[in-house]
């Protein structure tokens, strides 16, 4: 299960999605589910077994995209309709928005394809590729640094890499365990 938070009207929401791809809203306060939308295409093996679906809410709460298999999915907020769906080869992982621009998304792809093996920034309004910057693993998070010149993310080779997204060059780099929370202050930039 992935899950994120947005608010409409004032109100604090969850939207959350579990493997089978069914996706729910709940009122924080009330606890109550306010809309379920089920998955009514079956799933392979492969899709049930290899893949976990991720989501993510833009920062105006009004878009929020599941990533699955190799699929992009996006609903409207608050009322979870799919408005658009399309496929990135290599199979996005992780996501997050950029703080600045909500058009703005970033994913880790899987694939075996040098062309979209990586982390990859897509303008989801216009539907194309940005930039391409190195090779981020599916399991952990990403983020955009809150003046969105920077994205974080942790390797394949287990470092903690920060790049530099106009130049999309490797700012630095530091060597990471594997245990332990990483994280980015959303208010000065610190890691």
């Amino acid at each position: 299960v992935d899950a994120d938070f947005f608010e409409i009207n004032g109100k604090a929401m969850l939207i959350a999605v579990n493997v089978a791809r069914d996706i729910r809203v709940w009122n924080v306060e009330t606890g109550q589910c306010t809309n379920t939308i089920l998955r009514v295409d079956p799933l392979s093996y492969e899709e049930r077994t290899y893949y976990s679906p991720r989501i993510c809410v833009s920062p105006r709460n009004d878009v929020a995209v599941v990533t699955f298999g190799s699929r992009l999915f996006i609903y409207s907020l608050p009322g979870v309709e799919c408005i658009d769906t399309f496929d990135v080869d290599g199979g996005p992982s992780r996501c997050a928005f950029s703080p600045t621009n909500p058009d703005i998304l970033a994913f880790v792809c899987k694939s075996g394809n040098n062309e979209t093996n990586g982390v990859l920034i897509w303008d989801i309004r216009q539907r194309r590729l940005v930039r391409k910057l190195g090779k981020g693993s599916g399991r952990r998070p990403i983020w955009f640094s809150p003046d969105d010149r920077k994205l974080l993310f942790v390797s394949h080779a287990n470092r903690v890499e920060v790049w530099d997204i106009f130049t999309g060059k490797l700012a630095f780099d530091v060597p990471y365990n594997g245990r332990g929370a990483i994280s980015i202050s959303r208010s000065n930039g610190l890691l």
